[in-house]
């Protein structure tokens, strides 16, 4: 093949590169490997200082979402510096019986008051006049005057203590009872809860309030259970649930990394037969990748920043694809026809060194890409792993290739009986790839494929909840149902009127249209419907129309947080800026309460604002499956101009982006069709696809692009093909080996890391030594290919 100006150009700068990286590396291998490992072990010592913690409401979501500016509303109305921190407890009698009985309650109420009363001791440094309190201390909002009419009703029940849904009422005043009572059904009450509002405007002291939570929620765990069981919900509990759920999954790791060592040393033996020298081959093949993230993981650990749970897998991640990496490098050094330890370093260097670069680059890039669209949680996973990747292309390059040079330095060739009859496969092979017929049924293949996985991508619902970060049948797990089947029954969102309308009859045309959908409850009514059922005030200006609030609000005391208003000196009444409820029921999972939330946005007009304790979460579930796509779109732009650089030929740069955009999609549609949801998990592995992706196409093009001394075209991809066919089957059977366990570990998350190994595997050989060769083939004398040589 004639090559054009650039094309020379670029390889001769790949050349000298690499070149001049093997003069660098071949005088003092040894103590170049002794300056690195010297240097991994000072920036791993940071590892010592590790601290781990998530932070699952506000670590997934955009800083820029909608949720971020109703929380700050939220804050402003009730005057608050910083978002307030809550729990819940939530009881139910074992025998289905109601909580409204005298005994099943006062246990709850028990238990509710030990744990306010736990202790939180302040530093000197804490700025707050308490020094030593309890939870109680810190509390802005509970559900206290409530159990406390449910106690007078039980105690002393007479005609002025009632318990109803959504009011109770004592001595002709009425509490609000929506957001506690859950099933209540003519006296019966299937689930209580108990709502717990704290606020400190020192983060530090809302750390320790979650500490006491953690105590609190261990000692629930260990309590004997009576009649009645309590599960304490709080964010502190998800976030040390993920963290034990992460910790779990080391054993399952370091199982798939023995078995990846274990498949290493059995291929590495083929290319050594002593034991010893094969063991200590093993060693150096995995030692780059895992030095690599130790040092990522550690460097981050010195900056002060805490390891997530997604974190975990970035060693592991790092160590199959350096492994991959590592198997390409030693199949063309032992392979190598020159006898010179120097000059076969060099050869191997320039035969791999682009495609090993190219991969590694554009994996940094997506997940650099990848963290830069993502959210706090995300971001730390994705740039922790960029840059172990970083550090692995770096040691792969000054580690394991001088260590080659210096301990491996002999002539050897990997055992084939006959090197002719393999060659004149790869050539049948090639040629077969040429036939009409091969074409023709590869091509209708790739587009049912395409089709199949689309339709699958499209099936996948957008939802993600807390349960998928740990294991499904732990304790937080079974707590979290009875959090869904509550809000099933029924939820509360709160609406903001921060620029009321000028008159009633706007307000309650607005309030109409705002509950006027199919999930609406139908037992309940905003205060102001209330309000104008009870008052029949004339509509007119608000103030005119508010005239009897006070009165009303002595009647309903609960609703004396939710208005603030002001007299004018003429002693009318000025309503400044208000809140009311919306009961939902029948939204108990988190997607259905995301796409609550969105639609109850949209039907809110100017001036009004929506408000959720976990609308954060929601905006992830909404934005996934965008931020998927615009995440996977820079990331292949990404591709493409590096492509370029390396790879300068219109055939191939098109063709690995195509067969790239191929393999991506169909993981995602794999990943549907096995049962994951379209969620930030699913995005991270899209992202991590993408990258192992290009390690897949990348060889296969870059060796078909700089061969030039074949006699033609199906020899030059048999020789291609020949060239990288055995070391990528291997890079992808030790990947999925390394990632096997972690499919039997009932945590989503790592389930679902699993299922995204084995469909890159999977599907990128097969584009690797079957679709790939087909359409450079195909495209070898069409208009592209001649082009191109012109």
């Amino acid at each position: 093949m004639e090559r054009n100006r650039w094309t020379d150009m670029i390889l001769r700068c790949h050349r000298f590169v690499f070149t001049f990286i093997a003069n660098v590396v071949s005088p003092h291998p040894v103590a170049l490997i002794g300056a690195c490992l010297t240097a991994t072990v000072i920036f791993s010592l940071g590892n010592v200082f590790i601290a781990f913690g998530n932070d699952f409401r506000f670590g997934y979501s955009d800083p820029n979402s909608p949720s971020i500016d109703e929380h700050a509303i939220y804050r402003s109305f009730f005057n608050l510096q910083s978002n307030p921190y809550m729990m819940v407890i939530i009881g139910q009698q074992t025998n289905g019986e109601s909580m409204l009985m005298l005994e099943a309650f006062e246990e709850m109420k028990a238990e509710v008051e030990r744990g306010l009363s736990k202790d939180v001791k302040l530093d000197d440094t804490e700025t707050t006049s308490i020094r030593k309190g309890t939870m109680r201390d810190f509390l802005i909002y509970s559900s206290e005057t409530l159990f406390f009419i449910i106690e007078e009703a039980l105690n002393y029940p007479n005609e002025n203590a009632e318990m109803g849904f959504p009011y109770a009422k004592l001595h002709g005043r009425y509490i609000t009872t929506v957001r506690n009572f859950y099933g209540y059904d003519n006296g019966h009450l299937p689930m209580l809860s108990y709502i717990m509002v704290f606020y400190a405007e020192v983060p530090s002291i809302i750390d320790k309030i979650k500490r006491a939570e953690l105590e609190w929620n261990k000692e629930l765990k260990a309590r004997n259970e009576s009649t009645v069981e309590l599960r304490l919900l709080g964010d502190a509990i998800l976030n040390e649930e993920i963290l034990v759920g992460s910790i779990w999954s080391v054993p399952y790791f370091l199982v798939g990394t023995s078995l990846m060592m274990v498949f290493v040393f059995v291929t590495v033996s083929r290319c050594d037969q002593s034991v010893c020298r094969t063991l200590f081959l093993t060693f150096w093949t995995t030692l780059s990748p895992i030095i690599a993230g130790l040092m990522a993981i550690g460097i981050y650990a010195y900056t002060g920043t805490n390891i997530t749970c997604a974190m975990f897998i970035t060693p592991f991640l790092v160590l199959g694809v350096g492994v991959d990496d590592g198997f390409l490098m030693m199949h063309n050094w032992f392979t190598s026809k020159e006898l010179d330890g120097f000059l076969r370093l060099r050869s191997m260097l320039i035969s791999t060194g682009p495609s090993i670069s190219l991969t590694s680059f554009t994996n940094i890039s997506a997940f650099l890409i990848g963290g830069y669209l993502s959210p706090p949680m995300v971001r730390s996973f994705c740039y922790c792993t960029a840059l172990a990747m970083a550090f692995d292309w770096f040691f792969q390059l000054v580690v394991f290739a001088p260590a080659l040079l210096q301990f491996h330095s002999f002539s050897f060739t990997l055992p084939h009986k006959e090197n002719e009859g393999v060659k004149r496969a790869y050539v049948r092979y090639c040629e077969w790839l040429r036939m009409s017929a091969t074409r023709v049924l590869l091509f209708v293949t790739l587009v049912f494929y395409w089709i199949w996985s689309v339709y699958f991508i499209f099936q996948m619902p957008e939802r993600f909840s807390p349960d998928k970060t740990f294991h499904w049948n732990s304790h937080i797990a079974r707590s979290l149902s009875w959090f869904d089947r509550a809000s099933d029954n029924h939820e509360i969102f709160d609406v903001f009127v921060v620029d009321p309308p000028e008159n009633s009859t706007q307000l309650l045309e607005n309030v109409a249209a705002i509950r006027s959908t199919d999930y609406s409850c139908d037992n309940f009514t905003t205060w102001i419907e209330t309000y104008d059922r009870e008052y029949h005030p004339e509509p007119g200006p608000l103030a005119e129309y508010f005239e009897l609030l006070p009165s009303f609000l002595d009647k309903y005391p609960d609703f004396k947080l939710l208005v603030h208003f002001t007299y004018t000196e003429e002693g009318t009444l000025l309503v400044r800026d208000f809140t009311f409820g919306v009961c939902v029921h029948g939204r108990g999972t988190w997607d259905k309460r995301a796409l609550t939330h969105e639609d109850l946005r949209k039907r809110l007009p100017k001036g009004f604002s929506l408000y959720n304790y976990d609308s954060t979460i929601f905006d992830v579930i909404l934005s996934t499956r965008e931020t998927t796509v615009q995440t996977c779109m820079v990331t292949l732009i990404c591709m493409i101009i590096m492509g370029v650089i390396c790879i300068p030929s219109l055939r191939a740069t098109s063709v690995a982006t195509l067969c790239v955009i191929s393999i991506t999609i169909g993981i995602v549609g794999g990943l549907g069709a096995w049962g994951a949801d379209m969620d930030t998990i699913v995005m991270v592995n899209v992202v991590m696809a993408i990258g192992l992706a290009v390690d897949y196409t990348a060889h296969i093009t870059y060796h078909y692009f700089k061969t030039d001394d074949a006699p033609n075209n199906v020899d030059r991809m048999a020789n291609s093909i020949e060239a990288i066919a055995h070391a990528t089957a291997q890079a992808a059977i030790t990947t999925m080996l390394c990632a096997v366990p972690l499919y039997f570990y009932e945590v989503y998350m790592f389930v679902t890391f699993a299922k995204t190994i084995f469909l890159c595997a999977l599907l990128g050989y097969i584009h690797a030594v079957l679709i790939i060769p087909m359409l450079l083939l195909f495209f070898d004398g069409s208009i592209v290919g001649l082009v191109e040589n012109a």
